[in-house]
């Protein structure tokens, strides 16, 4: 693990106000989808997709089109 790395963009006094009110959006909304059945689906080592998935934890139809979509465009097999 690489030591000394941290939120160099932070540091510098980048993020601001606004920022930080779109990530607080971004978490609600992610909330409420994981509430209506959304999942994280691990693509691969690095690459996950939030899909929306079945009362048994699988990806439904339109959650197995957005992972196809999703491994076509980053060259995925």
């Amino acid at each position: 693990m690489a030591s000394g790395i941290s939120n160099w963009v932070h540091e510098k006094g980048n993020v601001k106000e606004k920022d930080l009110l779109a990530l607080e959006r971004a978490k609600k909304m992610e909330q409420n989808l994981k509430k209506n059945g959304y999942r994280w689906i691990k693509i691969n080592a690095r690459l996950q997709t939030f899909v929306p998935c079945d009362e048994n934890g699988k990806p439904t139809l339109e959650g197995e089109r957005k992972i196809a979509m999703l491994k076509e465009s980053q060259n995925i097999k």
